[in-house]
């Protein structure tokens, strides 16, 4: 018998009218989760071929963030893997060293109160473009569901900011595999919202970072002072900040993607009643 798989013609139904939610501009975070997760197993399957069958640069790049972010959704307790996990890890490991070399006139400055670092990040060290991601899920997108890819398309920047959204407050609890969970001064990290030059992006806030060695030692063993943190963007965006709408990666507040009373797609901070 062959190995057929079956779905669930509710499921397909419901995709269908998701899909014509993102025709006609009314779709929102939820929607384009719901899209996601339809996609998840074509996506997984695709990552493993992506490379075989020659995909465009773009697809290559945002593919492998797109399967973690479906599988974040999918799996909603606290990251331990994936490809996010491990681009902070390296990257912090990456500033560590760099800044241990790295000429004074690129230290922008060292807190050693709040044991914050602000570098000028070397260039051997690239953040990810938010658009890789969300052409990624429009081509797969019109692809899996014979939908109209340009019209998909027009709808991009949207799309992005709904993306953007569902990174927000990714948790990553462990990065440092061989520590015990209960260890305290392992490395952990989460990733929010951060507004920079007029532009929403997605910063990594990782505490316990492993620049640590290179801070004054007795701040740092202090217990009146917080862990050593680096800040730095993982996902860099082309969405604007709206007028009075800026977050601070630091400060991180819960935040959905919806459309206004006008009708357009904005961040709104979660206010619960």
């Amino acid at each position: 018998m062959p190995n057929t798989r079956y779905v669930n013609p509710k499921h397909l139904a419901q995709m269908e009218l998701t899909l014509r939610k993102v025709y006609n501009s009314t779709f929102d975070e939820g929607d384009i989760k719901m899209l996601l997760l339809g996609l998840r197993d074509h996506l997984q399957k695709a990552e493993k071929e992506s490379h075989k069958r020659g995909a465009p640069r773009e697809i290559q790049i945002g593919l492998p963030y797109l399967v973690d972010l479906a599988d974040s959704i999918a799996h909603p307790e606290m990251k331990n893997q994936g490809r996010i996990r491990s681009h902070i890890k390296s990257t912090d490991s990456q500033i560590a060293k760099a800044l241990a070399r790295m000429p004074t006139q690129k230290i922008h400055s060292i807190n050693q109160a709040k044991k914050i670092i602000d570098i000028e990040i070397p260039p051997a060290i690239k953040t990810v473009s938010a658009f890789d991601i969300a052409i990624t899920f429009i081509t797969f997108l019109s692809h899996c569901f014979s939908a109209d890819f340009q019209k998909i398309h027009d709808r991009g920047a949207d799309i992005e900011v709904c993306l953007l959204s569902m990174l927000h407050f990714m948790q990553f609890p462990q990065l440092d595999d061989a520590v015990q969970k209960t260890d305290s001064h392992s490395r952990q990290a989460y990733l929010a919202l951060h507004t920079f030059n007029g532009f929403h992006h997605i910063n990594a806030v990782v505490l316990n970072s492993d620049y640590k060695n290179l801070l004054d030692q007795s701040t740092l063993q202090s217990s009146h002072h917080p862990s050593p943190t680096n800040v730095f963007q993982v996902f860099s965006s082309s969405v604007p900040a709206e007028i009075g709408m800026n977050f601070n990666a630091l400060t991180p507040e819960i935040v959905f993607a919806t459309r206004d009373p006008s009708g357009k797609i904005a961040l709104k901070k979660y206010h619960p009643s």
